[in-house]
């Protein structure tokens, strides 16, 4: 079985730790980062298959550490823990690319969250793919009878 590589980003290691002993017996490796500037720096270095962030963190929070990581290209799932969820926040950041927000007294979820949100990525992507092959597709036919 291969494992799949999870950033998560939170200031407080409590939750860190929290995180890691609740999915502990799946297939995640977790690598982590005190705050929003170190998990862009790290997912902009390295391909995770799904990043889990705070949304309040000292010097960048999780929203604007999306919003630069879409910037840079990257569409790495992500799944927003906090205890200051609101709907207006989930809708601000679904426009984003984010996949699940979860409200940190609903932690315990976190491991079928994770899993929710790398399963959606895996099928967009394989949408895009097969619209591109279909675009080729079209344009190799349209080249050749034209």
């Amino acid at each position: 079985m291969s494992s799949y590589q999870i950033l998560l980003v939170d200031d407080e290691s409590d939750i860190r730790e929290c995180v890691e002993i609740i999915a502990r017996d799946s297939e995640f490796v977790f690598e982590h980062a005190p705050n929003g500037a170190e998990g862009l720096r790290k997912a902009i270095n390295k391909n995770y298959d799904c990043i889990v962030s705070d949304i309040k963190m000292p010097q960048m929070t999780g929203p604007e550490m999306l919003k630069k990581l879409r910037a840079a290209g990257k569409h790495t799932p992500i799944v927003f823990i906090s205890g200051f969820a609101s709907d207006e926040f989930a809708h601000e950041v679904s426009n984003y690319g984010a996949v699940k927000l979860l409200n940190k007294i609903e932690i315990m979820k976190i491991k079928e969250r994770i899993l929710e949100a790398i399963e959606l990525a895996t099928g967009v992507k394989a949408i895009l793919d097969t619209q591109d092959e279909m675009g080729e597709d079209f344009l190799n036919l349209v080249n050749k009878t034209g």
